[in-house]
């Protein structure tokens, strides 16, 4: 029950974030996908993804056990996103952006220039979302200033012991003392932005420290605890990571391979497909967060459209709601078991 209250403010949350930065032409470029996405039409052309995640640094200071860039096993690309390449890429989607959720698998703050691309973000009426390990140095000032909407904190522990078996090479006190220091910036700026939350994987290390975890953060001002799911889509050995990772409360299971195996073959159309894209530091595009795959397409080299509309991107649509027995090609949803995409 909680997990569903937590989906539905969730998504309360982002609606008002959308009407914070809604305008008639976002709303009908919307409203248009959404009617391709219901009749699972792959035809996009002239038309707009609304949300888009923009991996600004592909680097990481912590080596995380279940994360494909914790563990190094990222598709090699350049480092940083330099702020010119970041307005290159934007510059022709604004009109359509409700938000912007700027980061994949490396850590944001690794790239100096994260400030002003939040405020360019800011300046063209896009919402802004990160996410962070929060374990560097940090401008708690000028990042409440930039407007950045949402600011999403990684932390799975509130005691050394248990923060770091995940959180592999990451200190909880540095992540504290930051969280401190931003609700300082915040009550200073009279500014209830960034919104706060801190989100944190369940699994069995610190699954009897959930409410201790809430009961701290909340008291230093964070606006929100949200409790996630593990999900190991690309590990190289599911059923380890399974037996090494899940926690023992049912709720905290959804990626278990007993509970994906009960999914029916018939699947919905997946929407990341169509409303959103993952653009990497080199400019490559991909469809989708839960796996890292070689680019499908280069919005440094083409126009961003070419690629969303390129004959890889237009046969994932039509085929993604085929079940895996009957598909004639494969493809990379294949391996996808999220059971957003089951009926």
């Amino acid at each position: 029950m909680r997990l569903r209250k937590e989906q539905m403010a969730r998504y309360k949350r982002y609606l008002m974030s959308y009407f914070r930065h809604i305008t008639l032409r976002k709303v009908c470029n919307l409203l248009k996908v959404e009617y391709k996405l219901a009749r699972n039409n792959p035809d996009l052309r002239n038309l707009f993804p609304y949300v888009l995640f923009v991996e600004i640094s592909n680097v990481c200071n912590l080596r995380c056990p279940v994360c494909q860039m914790g563990q190094k096993r990222i598709v090699p690309r350049k480092n940083l996103m330099s702020i010119d390449n970041y307005m290159s890429l934007i510059t022709p989607l604004k009109d359509y952006l409700f938000q912007v959720f700027l980061y994949d698998w490396g850590e944001p703050f690794f790239n100096r220039d994260i400030y002003e691309i939040i405020e360019f973000n800011t300046s063209q009426n896009i919402g802004t979302v990160v996410s962070s390990n929060l374990n560097m140095s940090i401008d708690a000032k000028r990042l409440v200033q930039s407007g950045l909407d949402h600011l999403i904190i990684s932390g799975d522990g509130i005691t050394q012991e248990v923060y770091e078996k995940y959180r592999v090479g990451g200190k909880i006190d540095r992540v504290l003392d930051n969280l401190k220091k931003l609700v300082k910036a915040k009550q200073e700026a009279h500014s209830t932005f960034p919104y706060i939350e801190w989100q944190c994987l369940v699994h069995k290390w610190n699954e009897s420290q959930l409410e201790k975890i809430e009961n701290t953060v909340m008291s230093l001002g964070a606006d929100e605890v949200r409790f996630c799911q593990m999900n190991f889509f690309a590990a190289e050995d599911p059923q380890k990571v399974e037996e090494e990772w899940l926690p023992q409360n049912p709720k905290y299971r959804v990626f278990s391979s007993k509970a994906l195996s009960v999914h029916k073959a018939v699947r919905r159309p997946c929407y990341w497909l169509w409303r959103t894209a993952i653009v990497n530091v080199n400019g490559g595009i991909t469809p989708c967060c839960l796996f890292d795959i070689p680019d499908w397409g280069n919005a440094f080299d083409e126009p961003f459209l070419s690629v969303w509309n390129n004959k890889k991107y237009t046969e994932a649509r039509m085929r993604s709601q085929e079940s895996n027995q009957i598909r004639k090609i494969k493809l990379i949803c294949d391996n996808c078991n999220a059971p957003f995409i089951y009926k």
